[in-house]
């Protein structure tokens, strides 16, 4: 049985693996869905407090929103980079609440609060 005692934002899985991403932490849990066993996870510097998580296929890399950015994430050597920033202003904020990935296009999601 695979199971994450937190609070999940999102999962994705990719070949044989499920990600997931949980509240308030800078980690991606990683598990193996054939055997269901964890596998190490793939730790993200400064990418806390995630909202949601997509992977494509044909990049292999695993995105990650976070309220001002999105993260990009290789999930073959588990380099992380803070991708897409997403500027938030007083007047017009803006933050990426969910994702959704067809081929090789990132749709984004969001909501304005005015």
């Amino acid at each position: 049985m695979l199971y994450v005692v937190d609070e999940v934002r999102g999962v994705t899985h990719l070949d044989n693996i499920l990600y997931g991403v949980c509240f308030k932490s800078s980690t991606v849990h990683r598990y193996n869905t054939d055997t269901h066993c964890r596998l190490d996870d793939i730790s993200v510097n400064g990418q806390g407090d995630p909202l949601d998580i997509v992977v494509c296929r044909d990049d292999r890399q695993l995105y990650i929103a976070k309220f001002d950015c999105i993260w990009r994430v290789s999930v073959d050597d588990q380099s992380s980079v803070r991708w897409l920033e997403t500027p938030f202003c007083v007047t017009q904020p803006f933050i990426c609440m969910s994702m959704s990935l067809t081929s090789r296009r990132l749709l984004v999601t969001s909501i304005f609060f005015a």
